[in-house]
């Protein structure tokens, strides 16, 4: 089992069979109604870190094709001082709201309200914040790098990581709306999945003894 493509490649070196799922496991949430959504409100939902790719993000906030953008972060973490400082230093700190940490059914409303969702983590191995998104339907965007692109499938965009191809992903990203969330990362489908790995491992089991014997 791997959690995400780059795993994948690794355990590949080994042997090919090799099963790509994250560990997420999500309850069905309403559908996002895209008429209620705030226009040019970006959102993200996780630890502030630095890791997770937020000072891109608000250095792709500062470029002009963004410049009529606000955003918002929900949750905390060491490096939130670090993140106003960069804000104001960019000149951005008055479109950037920082919510602090909600309750999760807030957040599951919270995100029903913003127009994208951005993700800009380095290194995320699978990133539930990001598949909540993608459950709720807003348009997501996220780096080309890790767990993402796996989970965003159809429904998002990746972007490498300079700057203007962020912001220009941001901006296209908007533009192209939201979609159906698919039911590939619903809780309810895990017992059927689950029961489809394990038969696929057995039935490649027996056909390995009868090859043998």
């Amino acid at each position: 089992m791997a959690q995400n493509a780059d795993a994948a490649a690794l355990i590949r070196r080994k042997t090919n069979r090799v099963v790509v799922h994250p560990n997420v496991a999500l309850s069905s949430h309403v559908k996002r109604n895209p008429e209620s959504a705030r226009l040019k409100t970006i959102g993200y939902a996780g630890h502030l870190l630095r890791l997770k790719g937020l000072g891109l993000l608000l250095d792709a906030l500062a470029e002009p094709s963004l410049r009529a953008w606000t955003l918002e972060l929900v949750g905390d973490g060491p490096d939130e001082q670090w993140l106003r400082d960069r804000a104001a230093a960019l000149g951005v700190a008055e479109r950037v709201t920082f919510l602090g940490r909600l309750p999760h059914n807030e957040v599951l409303t919270w995100l029903e309200t913003i127009s994208l969702f951005a993700f800009p983590s380095f290194r995320d191995s699978a990133g539930w914040a990001l598949a909540e998104a993608v459950m709720v339907g807003v348009p997501v965007v996220a780096l080309d790098q890790g767990g993402p692109p796996t989970i965003t499938g159809g429904l998002g965009i990746v972007a490498s990581r300079p700057v203007h191809s962020l912001a220009s992903r941001l901006a296209q990203r908007i533009a192209g709306g939201g979609g159906q969330a698919p039911a590939v990362w619903s809780s309810h489908r895990f017992p059927e999945v689950i029961d489809t790995w394990y038969r696929r491992a057995v039935g490649e089991l027996h056909q390995g003894a009868e090859s043998t014997s």
